[in-house]
């Protein structure tokens, strides 16, 4: 994962999955052993003890070594053919369960961080980096190879799981009781990618602000890309403190909508603020807008369509602005992280022409292309009847302030699959849960939360997970906000009396 442009997914999968959960130490046995397992389609190049304390990462591009806290635990490293760098790391004190992990944007390292964290907590955990070596907003790696493609597609978490339980199984001398899996981003399309092609895989899985329909998401970042650098002249392009200043007035005038003026909008949707009110005809700045810029705003929040006007991907939400700069701006013109991956994706995975430029963009020609090439490989279906059928959970969570992956796609996810179980039936086994004020970046409201230990509770003992506490920390790691995260399509509604920083004072209506 690329630490310049996603700073924010790995603190949000060590976050969000809390992995607390008490378990029964299991014994370990002999790692040395395991370095002489045949493994399917892949090649053990490293099998080595490693005592409590600290571990080296590897370099990685763009991710210098570093020192992790690690407990003991047996390293395996080895390539799933033909080239995705994989780890297993095999606590010596277990808790009978494997922990998966997704990656973010294009990016092509192993999650070292993720690992660690697991292996503390007891869970036997793998990760790959799916076949490539890449920074987050990189496509060149897929130009020529459709075997790549289909392993970041869906291939290489399947792989990197069936040799995890095989290599655990052998050296605890007990399989997996559960499995489980997180992935943010683009590891939350990998996450749904496995719930819909792997069923077997894992038993609970979350995903975290989902990169699904990606094909859709890459056509919808060029069409934004479009709106604020489509014109040579980058008249439409608008500065930070522009950007700021919308984004304040924005919260300023849709914040009471839910009835508690507390800083942040529940719901973006009941937002219907238009840029124009900071419109100024001469001298446009920091604190106003010019006309081609509130036209290329317009644009960010509506959503791609073709000639027909059909929408094919919704658009920017209102209340997102405070990281557009994390998004599709970036630190200046053509620098944004949704242009540069939209941008390499249609180079390089679509059409294999390093030439193409988003200015060519047709959606009637470009879209259903891009569907009919990659669709089936990179976004996945609607359909998870075995995965239901099976018992398995999964848990969805989505940022209503993401500015990077709009959350509109995942409430429209969600009626997707409600159109095809119904509530009784999805219910069973599927929860969505939007976060007020919570971005793809950063948050300007509660973001942390334990989805991990609901959904083992869900898995191991049967309590689906009902509302589930949310919090927000200062820059000295103190609480100064929570709030409780209900089940989509129910919202928090304070009570009306007692902190409105308090969880205990609002109830899910």
């Amino acid at each position: 994962m690329e630490r310049s442009r996603f700073p924010h997914l790995l603190a949000r999968l060590l976050i969000g999955g809390a992995l607390s959960a008490p378990f029964a130490a299991q014994a370990a046995g002999d790692c040395a052993a395991l370095a002489q397992q045949v493994l399917p389609e892949a090649t053990i190049t490293t099998v080595e003890s490693v005592p409590a304390g600290s571990f080296v990462t590897p370099p990685q591009i763009s991710l210098p070594s570093k020192s992790l806290a690690v407990p003991a635990f047996c390293r395996i490293a080895l390539t799933i053919a033909p080239s995705a760098l994989t780890e297993v790391w095999l606590p010596e004190t277990w808790n009978g369960r494997l922990e998966g992990w997704g990656n973010g944007g294009s990016t092509g390292v192993i999650m070292f961080d993720a690992l660690a964290y697991a292996a503390t907590a007891g869970y036997a955990t793998v990760s790959s980096d799916l076949g490539h070596q890449s920074t987050g907003d990189d496509f060149s790696w897929a130009n020529g190879r459709p075997d790549l493609v289909i392993d970041f597609g869906y291939r290489a978490t399947h792989m990197m799981t069936v040799i995890a339980k095989q290599l655990a199984t052998a050296y605890y001398g007990a399989a997996p009781t559960r499995a489980y899996f997180q992935g943010n981003s683009a590891g939350g399309r990998q996450a749904l990618m496995e719930a819909s092609r792997y069923p077997e895989d894992y038993d609970g899985i979350i995903a975290g602000t989902p990169a699904q329909n990606w094909t859709r998401l890459m056509a919808g970042a060029v069409h934004q890309s479009l709106a604020i650098m489509g014109d040579p002249a980058l008249s439409g392009y608008p500065s930070a403190g522009q950007v700021n200043k919308l984004a304040q007035a924005v919260i300023a005038s849709c914040d009471g909508l839910d009835g508690l003026s507390d800083g942040q909008i529940t719901d973006p949707r009941a937002c219907t603020y238009d840029p124009q009110a900071l419109a100024c005809s001469v001298n446009p700045g920091a604190n106003c807008l010019s006309a081609a810029q509130v036209t290329a705003i317009r644009k960010l929040y509506a959503p791609l369509t073709n000639s027909a006007g059909q929408t094919l991907y919704p658009g920017a939400v209102r209340g997102s602005e405070f990281e557009w700069s994390c998004s599709f701006l970036g630190s200046a013109p053509y620098t944004g992280l949704t242009y540069l991956l939209s941008q390499s994706y249609f180079q390089h995975a679509v059409y294999e022409l390093p030439a193409w430029d988003f200015r060519s963009f047709d959606a009637d020609i470009d879209v259903p292309y891009s569907d009919q090439k990659l669709a089936d490989t990179l976004s996945g279906t609607y359909n998870l009847d075995a995965f239901r059928a099976r018992g398995g959970k999964l848990l969805v969570w989505h940022g209503w302030s993401d500015g990077l992956i709009t959350p509109l796609a995942t409430v429209d996810y969600r009626e997707a699959l409600l159109a095809r179980y119904g509530t009784a039936t999805l219910d069973g086994f599927f929860r969505l849960y939007m976060l007020p004020a919570v971005g793809h970046c950063g948050s300007y409201g509660p973001g942390n939360f334990d989805p991990q230990t609901a959904v083992q509770n869900w898995v191991e003992q049967g309590v689906a997970p009902q509302s589930l506490n949310a919090f927000q920390t200062n820059a000295l790691g103190w609480v100064i906000r929570g709030r409780p995260v209900c089940p989509y399509p129910q919202k928090a509604v304070y009570n009306g009396n007692g902190g409105v920083n308090l969880p205990r004072n609002f109830s899910c209506q």
